[in-house]
């Protein structure tokens, strides 16, 4: 019997939104697609609109760090499972096999990548 756990490896980004690295700071909202964009906009107070721009980023930078990619390029599919709106779990449009979680929380932010 193989051990999968020993096979699993998780890539983990934990950030401050007070305190974001310059080049996810600097690429904020502007790097957001058409969705998350208009979630954006709906946020009410601003430290949630600014912990939810930082982590999709974050997620950006890290992947396209990661694929040797443009970030601006990165793609989510955010088809939910159950009825097939766009707001389930995001999915790499064209990397199925890059398992992606996001979390924000006051305060702290995260982005888990694994294969």
């Amino acid at each position: 019997m193989t051990d999968r756990r020993a096979e699993a490896l998780v890539d983990l980004w934990l950030r401050k939104p007070t305190a974001a690295t310059a080049d996810v700071e600097a690429s904020g909202p502007e790097m957001l697609d058409d969705v998350e964009l208009a979630r954006w906009r709906r946020f009410t107070h601003p430290a949630s609109a600014r912990s939810y721009a930082v982590v999709h980023a974050l997620a950006r930078n890290e992947i396209g760090r990661l694929a040797g990619r443009d970030p601006a390029s990165i793609r989510f599919d955010r088809t939910c499972e159950t009825c097939g709106a766009q707001h389930g779990r995001p999915r790499l449009l064209d990397d199925r096999k890059l398992h992606l979680s996001l979390s924000r929380t006051p305060g702290l932010v995260a982005v888990a990548l694994s294969r």
